[in-house]
């Protein structure tokens, strides 16, 4: 955790002294997009788990459902990013 607050503080520095400008590292559709990837993420762990415990055919149709939600929402991610 300590890496991530000195990394977070050298970009700020880094930014501020090479532009003056400092650009937010996501708007709120953004984080709003990140946390929908976070949220199915949890919900494939869980898939992988019942898949080890039962037969992955039953798993799989789950699966390509989330690889299908993952997709649009990296797909608006990129466009989002490309916005900017």
């Amino acid at each position: 955790m300590t890496f991530l607050k000195y990394f977070l503080i050298s970009t700020y520095i880094r930014q501020i002294s090479l532009t003056g400008n400092i650009i937010a590292r996501m708007n709120e559709e953004e984080k709003k997009i990140f946390r929908q990837l976070v949220g199915m993420s949890n919900n494939i762990n869980q898939l992988a788990k019942k898949a080890h415990q039962e037969r992955f055919v039953y798993a799989q149709i789950d699966f390509e459902k989330y690889r299908n939600e993952i997709n649009v929402l990296l797909q608006q991610f990129k466009m989002q990013q490309l916005k900017k």
